[in-house]
């Protein structure tokens, strides 16, 4: 039975048990606590190539229960528990941080989550951010891409629009255990060999072996005019569109970028200039190859019905 003893975020609890057995018995307290969390942050570092990053992951451990834990074994669970009680912001203003032991953590599945065990034991003080390495991984394969996604709207365009392309990085997980849910940045080495941020994202809970995508970013040195060259209503709930986009690539180099053209609802196809490739019900994908200081120019018209 449970009588608190004093009231707020800080209640302390006194627990009663009774014994009907005959003899001592050995009981093991269960209890769960708010505010202490912890989070993931990466650091990758990119090739001189851009073929290729070094990851590193660190936990950070907040500690603002109002209680110091001497002395005990930490465990992290990776993925989306439920649970029905209220969540409080978890201040991250003050504190410590500590680096890790020299032994990496270990993981586990446990249940449909995955569950990172801390080697040795470790004390979290109240009010207090510990770091911890969770694991390294060298030579990933990572390959870039530029991608420019649009959306076909119902409505007419007086003017045509200049967008950038985002810089996207592609990679798998090839670590020997699943990757948590977190902040990731990636660095790649200036003229002098210096690195410098290049960019940073968030990833979701990435499985072994999965894939995923980490956007860095705009890319300064190629853009994209979208004009809308046509707009025809078609009987009562109709409506045909036409656009023409104009890519430009001023790198010193060749590129090849991909134009993702969205389309809600139901439409089609009508022509197109190039050949485009369709990933999903309103998605069509066209890969462009431009030479260094070269333009291209893509069209095509669809037609939707409401």
């Amino acid at each position: 039975r449970d009588q608190p003893r004093s009231r707020g975020l800080g209640d302390v609890y006194k627990r009663q048990l009774e014994n009907k057995l005959s003899g001592p018995q050995n009981v093991t307290a269960t209890y769960l606590t708010n505010n202490v969390s912890w989070q993931t942050d990466y650091v990758a570092n990119l090739s001189v190539d851009e073929t290729e990053l070094d990851i590193s992951a660190w936990v950070t451990v907040n500690n603002n229960s109002g209680k110091t834990y001497e002395n005990t074994e930490l465990k992290l669970i990776s993925g989306q528990v439920n649970r029905s009680a209220p969540q409080f912001d978890q201040a991250r203003s003050f504190g410590v941080a500590k680096m890790a032991e020299s032994a990496m953590p270990s993981s586990e599945n446990f249940f449909e989550y995955h569950q990172y065990n801390i080697h040795g034991k470790t004390t979290l003080q109240n009010h207090e951010l510990k770091q911890l390495k969770l694991m390294e991984v060298s030579r990933v394969n990572v390959d870039k891409t530029y991608v420019l996604q649009s959306e076909v709207y119902r409505h007419q365009m007086p003017e045509p629009v200049e967008t950038k392309f985002d810089v996207i990085l592609n990679f798998t997980n090839v670590a020997e255990q699943p990757l948590p849910m977190g902040r990731f940045r990636v660095f790649a080495a200036s003229s002098d060999g210096t690195p410098q941020l290049a960019g940073e994202d968030r990833i979701a809970h990435t499985p072994v072996d999965a894939d995923l995508s980490v956007k860095l970013g705009k890319a300064f040195d190629i853009s994209a005019k979208r004009t809308q060259t046509a707009y025809k209503r078609v009987g009562d709930r109709g409506l045909e569109v036409a656009y023409r986009i104009d890519v430009k690539n001023h790198k010193s180099m060749p590129v090849t970028v991909e134009l993702r053209e969205r389309v809600q609802g139901a439409w089609r196809l009508m022509k197109e200039s190039a050949k485009s490739k369709k990933v999903d019900s309103a998605t069509r994908v066209y890969t462009l190859d431009l030479g260094k200081s070269e333009e291209v120019s893509l069209t095509y018209t669809v037609r939707m019905n409401w």
